[in-house]
């Protein structure tokens, strides 16, 4: 299993970088990244063989403190969560645990199976690198947000130590 996020950067293109792109070259895209002129919008890419590609586009601050480790917390404590997509007009993501160690992901795009401790393990990781590429972005006022969605990554964090997946 693959989950990794990449980033429009650009106002004229739907074109989103990936996220070793943006680490290379991250003077090239740390002014169209600045959180004053917008949020940086993403497309999470959810990727297993023998299985369509499930991708997301939302605001990434959304992604990581929702989807990566609020949603991941949620499935952990209830064996279900709800991620709503902040971009999405009303569009969710539902999250519900199977008895047999799968976990359904219900969206626009259909019904997606993964193996439990894979998608959890790989959405908080994704969540956690984009928390790196914020520290290198080195923004001011996304060091702030940073800040913010750390505090969810830390409670979620316990959660999984206690699972045995960190």
């Amino acid at each position: 299993m693959k989950i990794h996020f990449t980033l429009l950067t650009s106002d004229t293109e739907f074109n989103f970088v990936s996220e070793a792109d943006l680490i290379e070259n991250i003077d090239k895209y740390r002014p169209f990244l600045s959180l004053e002129r917008k949020p940086h919008i993403a497309k999470l890419l959810i990727e297993v063989p023998d299985q369509p590609p499930l991708e997301i586009i939302d605001e990434m601050w959304n992604v990581a403190l929702s989807f990566c480790f609020h949603q991941v917390g949620e499935v952990l404590k209830n064996g279900e969560g709800l991620y709503k997509i902040a971009m999405g007009m009303g569009k969710s993501v539902q999250l519900e645990s199977l008895e047999n160690d799968l976990i359904t992901l219900t969206a626009d795009e259909g019904l997606f199976k993964y193996e439990k401790k894979a998608l959890l393990k790989n959405l908080y990781s994704c969540g956690v690198r984009y928390l790196e590429f914020l520290n290198v972005l080195n923004d001011e006022n996304h060091n702030k947000n940073g800040a913010y969605i750390d505090n969810y990554r830390k409670n979620v964090a316990k959660l999984l130590e206690v699972e045995g997946l960190l």
